[in-house]
């Protein structure tokens, strides 16, 4: 392992000159995946920055109708967010299924996304929550949808010297959502697939839904066909016709892929669970379905 030069800063300005006048830096904030390239020579810094002073990069608040999350912030904060809890709740259940205790108390939530690694479960449950990243970069503040934030596997569309600031997602009182995954094993575990729900309602009625799959490919896939989930009763036909949709997804954006048959069947699974979760945490908030 060569020698590299690190610093820490603990403002934006020492961050943005930084950016002005070096050309290849590596970022580094929990270190959860960083360590461990870093060790296996994958890696190789010229300049290391440590981010995780920077207070403007931390925090989970809700400004002009969106919640904005800092890139900094752990999986433990989102996890135990109110706000998110109530928001953003199929973000919130990701994130207590990413890794130990003791990972989520380092891991934040910029790294995963720029990370990128196609079985993350925090892009599922942030593209079915329409998140908009913003990216932070010496020409100012620019904003990307999640879903094109992701161009290739394990690749962003950061350019030179850019770095992920905040995640802001649309905050919605008749919003509700659901996650779930596969893995090896009940916990810490890598999702072999995972899939999150968000949907708009009114009394026991769909309005909108998105719907996001995880592990099958470069980035997580978007539901594109809804007909016969808008306007329709959420019962267990509904999640019934989402498991079918997303299975008939699976089979035709993995058609060759030797685990296609087991996850257009697991699919479906974990659509019921999804709907199930939602059904039973609306019914526990006094509305009938």
């Amino acid at each position: 392992m060569r020698s590299y030069e690190a610093v820490s800063v603990k403002t934006e300005g020492d961050l943005l000159e930084l950016l002005k006048n070096n050309k290849k830096l590596t970022y580094i904030a929990g270190g959860t995946d960083f360590i461990i390239k870093l060790r296996e020579g994958k890696v190789s810094p010229e300049l290391l920055v440590d981010i995780s002073c920077l207070e403007d990069f931390r925090g989970i608040s809700v400004q002009d109708g969106f919640i904005k999350i800092g890139a900094v912030t752990t999986f433990s904060e989102i996890q135990n967010s109110s706000i998110i809890k109530k928001y953003a709740r199929c973000l919130a259940q990701a994130a207590a299924k990413i890794g130990s205790v003791q990972i989520r108390n380092r891991a934040t939530i910029g790294g995963n996304i720029v990370n990128a690694s196609p079985a993350a479960d925090s892009l599922p449950a942030l593209g079915a929550l329409s998140a908009v990243v913003e990216v932070f970069g010496v020409e100012g503040l620019r904003k990307v949808n999640i879903e094109d934030f992701i161009i290739d596997m394990r690749k962003t569309c950061l350019r030179e010297n850019e770095i992920v600031k905040n995640i802001y997602i649309p905050c919605s009182p008749d919003s509700f959502s659901s996650f779930s995954k596969v893995g090896a094993r009940k916990s810490v575990t890598i999702s072999k697939l995972n899939l999150a729900v968000n949907l708009k309602y009114h009394k026991d009625v769909c309005l909108e839904i998105n719907a996001a799959v995880g592990t099958l490919g470069k980035n997580f896939v978007l539901l594109k066909d809804c007909d016969g989930l808008i306007n329709r009763k959420m019962d267990e036909d509904f999640a019934k016709v989402l498991g079918e949709k997303l299975s008939r997804l699976v089979q035709y954006t993995i058609p060759n892929r030797a685990s296609m048959p087991y996850k257009s069947v697991a699919i479906r699974g974990l659509a019921e669970d999804v709907m199930e979760d939602i059904i039973n945490e609306l019914s526990g908030r006094g509305i009938n379905l």
